[in-house]
Parts: C-alpha cells; structure tokens; sequence
C-alpha cells in the first residue's frame, strides 16, 4: 500500500485531504509546515508527498530544495493558489514534481486521480531504472553464450581441443556482472566445451 505525506499548514484543508486518499486506501501521514515534512521524510520513506507552496517555517520550495538537495527518492504533487501558479511551474523545474493542483479545490475527488497518476508515473519510472540497471548484466551474459557457442563450434570442428577451449574460458565476472551469476554460467559452459554432442556420439 502506497504511504503519501501531506504538508499543509491549514487545519481544515489538511484534514480534508488526509480523509479522501484515506478512503483510496493510502496509508497517509500529515505534517503541518515544511520543516516537520522534511523531517518525517529523513525519518522514513514516503511514495508521495503533497506539499503547499506557501507554509511557515520551510516552505513547499524549500521543502522540495531540500529533498533535491539530500538525493531524497520522493516525488511531489503541489497546492497552489491561483496567485502563485508561477511558483508551482517553477517547482516544476526541479524535476521532481509530478502534478500540481490549484486552490480552493473545486472537487476533492480530483485529488485521487492525481495521486493515482503520480504514483503509476512513480512506478513507470523505477521500473524502467531497474532495467537499465539490468541491461548491461544481461548483454555482458549474452555475450559470454556467444562466446561459449564459438568453442563450442571449434570443438566439434576438431579446431581446438576441448582442453585449449576451457583454458580459454573467462574465469572471473566481468564488470557489472554478479560473480555467483557468472560462476554458474561458467561452470554450465565449461560441462558444455567438455562434453559437447558429436564428441558422446563418436566415443
């Protein structure tokens, strides 16, 4: 279930919003300015934070400086007023700021849609982080099969022993690769050099 944090300094407001994404089902959290949001995000983890751009203390840029500033892994949705609207395309600025939504709110309901939408962005994103991470992992794998169906090929061609072929094999993890991961693939490709096919049939 996903956990938001709202820093909104009017009672009334904040309640409001805590009492609709409660009945979307997200666990939520309320700060009343910027700095006790700044600290209940160093003291745990948040997938949203809904934040006013106008609060004592620290304010919503504030607020959204520090989170930049500290690598913070936090996305926000912010609440402006019509009067700072410029302020809110300037958060937007930092990179971090999924939506925003202008006050007084006409229909509260627009509030889940919002955070629905942040968070699937939120999702989108990580995901496809994730698989960055796991690209060059996966290439530098591709690679050593490629590498093992050559030998393999020059085995069976009597161009190589099976002895020059092992001998020939990485033996360590390449970079970016786990080196359990690569131990196994090592040892299934050294089975495969040792005992290819045509050799079993022949002996």
């Amino acid at each position: 279930m996903s956990k938001i944090l709202i820093a909104e300094d009017e009672d009334g407001l904040r309640m409001l919003l805590e009492r609709q994404l409660t009945r979307s089902g997200y666990t939520v959290h309320t700060a009343q300015d910027g700095q006790a949001a700044l600290e209940a995000l160093l003291r745990e983890p948040f997938d949203l934070v809904i934040s006013d751009m106008k609060m004592p203390r620290l304010d919503g840029m504030g607020l959204l400086r520090e989170a930049q500033e500290r690598h913070l892994p936090i996305d926000f949705v912010v609440l402006t007023g019509h009067g700072s609207l410029e302020g809110a395309v300037e958060a937007f600025k930092n990179g971090n700021v999924a939506d925003y939504l202008l006050k007084p709110l006409e229909d509260i309901r627009m509030l889940s849609r919002i955070v629905a939408k942040a968070l699937e962005a939120r999702r989108l994103k990580e995901e496809n982080a994730r698989l960055s991470t796991a690209l060059p992992e996966t290439r530098q794998l591709e690679q050593l099969l490629e590498l093992t169906e050559c030998y393999l090929s020059l085995v069976q061609d009597r161009q190589l022993s099976v002895e020059e072929a092992l001998v020939a094999l990485p033996q360590e993890a390449p970079p970016g690769v786990a080196p359990s991961l690569t131990k196994a693939f090592i040892t299934m490709a050294r089975q495969r050099i040792a005992s290819p096919p045509e050799l079993a049939l022949a002996a």
